[in-house]
């Protein structure tokens, strides 16, 4: 990823936190999903997903509102032709409303893999999908 990718848009643009701008602060790198009036977007760093290399994951995640998201969010990715995951178990840590960081992704065998992302906003599971073809 560039230096001033997606993540710098987030992070060191000065605005608050809080403001709906940064709901809709994605760029063309991030994966972008729509989900029952969640918006996500995700994108790993660095941004060229290697195997063997372990990876972060900045995830923003805002309602249909625009209001950014806070609570609990995990993730997992899945070989499903394999019928396993990875060996690491990540973990995630909000840097701001709407705004995480998961670290611990790592790809350890090359083929398509199914990176699942899931987020509690009302007590009922809601799961992201996205595809990846390493």
């Amino acid at each position: 990823m560039k230096a001033i990718g997606w993540l710098g848009l987030l992070c060191c643009t000065g605005l608050d936190a809080a403001e709906d701008s940064l709901c809709s602060a994605a760029s063309d790198k991030a994966m972008v999903q729509e989900h029952n009036g969640y918006s996500m977007a995700v994108q790993f760093q660095p941004e060229a997903v290697q195997v063997g290399q372990l990876h972060s994951l900045v995830v923003h995640v805002c309602d249909d509102a625009q209001q950014p998201y806070v609570g609990s969010i995990d993730a997992t990715a899945l070989m499903p032709a394999h019928n396993h995951g990875m060996n690491y178990r990540p973990r995630f840590t909000m840097s701001a409303p709407g705004q995480y960081l998961g670290t611990g992704f790592l790809f350890h065998m090359p083929g398509d893999w199914q990176l699942k992302v899931s987020i509690n906003p009302t007590g009922e599971r809601q799961h992201f999908s996205y595809d990846l073809s390493l």
